[in-house]
């Protein structure tokens, strides 16, 4: 932050990835700071991406799909992709945010802060499928997330896919969590998603994703809604609106950029982000 020098996720140099590995016919072997199988699972069917906008202010996990102290093999047979990944220690930055969890782990026998993942993926040229299953396990009772012992743990299954017509994608993914450091632990995730070319200079993205709790009226509908004009092939200028609507309990915000304006519980709320993205 420009404030005080300090990075926005729990003060890490390295807040995305970092890896080393062997990458040739055997597949891809790689030991770090990495993604997990759930990040590959779901990415493909997500405009959005991890962005302040979309599925990342219904679950905070799709922004943060990365482990520490991990190691993951991929392994490629032309369109079709299998990974696991399983971490030692999955959160090393001590913290209050999904970003920073103070999970090191790394303890013997203990499943103490340990991650796995597993999963399968056909990415062709007119469809795609792709499903995945993480498990986290908790920590110490100075763990972020109400994952306060090795015996809780946070579970997500996915499976989604896309479908094109013509240069239009289209696509829909479902995840089923259940998270034990929460009082109402199961929940799903449902969206549907598009994307058009207006021109070959302008494109629109569209989402609807709802999130409800089992046995409870909280819930949450999401509304975004996004236009980009390409100024060459690695930048774009962008607008995007999102409407979230919250039901019982839930205060879900419209954006995840902080300091997060939480709104009342069971109210709506709409955020307007415009900006210029460059891909290096």
């Amino acid at each position: 932050m420009p404030s005080n020098g300090t990075s926005r996720q729990g003060g890490r140099l390295f807040g995305r990835q970092s890896y080393v590995g062997l990458d040739g016919k055997f597949g891809r072997l790689t030991f770090g700071r990495q993604y997990t199988m759930r990040f590959f699972a779901t990415s493909f069917i997500n405009p959005f991406g991890t962005g302040a906008q979309g599925l990342t202010t219904l679950d905070n996990g799709i922004a943060n799909a990365r482990a520490d102290n991990s190691v993951s093999y991929r392994y490629f047979l032309g369109d079709f992709e299998g990974g696991v990944n399983y971490s030692f220690g999955r959160d090393a930055v001590n913290g209050n945010s999904a970003a920073a969890s103070n999970c090191p782990g790394q303890t013997t026998p203990s499943n103490q802060c340990r991650e796995y993942s597993a999963m399968v993926k056909y990415e062709g040229h007119f469809w795609g499928v792709a499903s995945s299953y993480e498990r986290n396990y908790g920590g110490t009772s100075a763990t972020w997330g109400g994952l306060t012992s090795p015996k809780l743990t946070d579970s997500r299954f996915t499976l989604g896919g896309y479908f094109k017509i013509s240069k239009a994608k289209f696509g829909v993914g479902w995840i089923r969590r259940d998270d034990e450091g929460i009082s109402t632990p199961k929940s799903n995730l449902f969206w549907v998603t598009g994307t058009v070319p207006v021109t070959p200079f302008v494109y629109v993205d569209g989402m609807v994703a709802q999130l409800k709790y089992d046995h409870s009226p909280n819930k949450a509908l999401v509304l975004v809604l996004r236009g980009e004009y390409l100024l060459s092939k690695r930048t774009f200028l962008y607008l995007t609106g999102e409407r979230i609507h919250n039901y019982g309990n839930l205060a879900l915000a419209a954006t995840t950029i902080t300091p997060v304006p939480t709104p009342p519980p069971g109210s709506s709320q709409i955020s307007v982000i415009a900006g210029i993205r460059h891909t290096f």
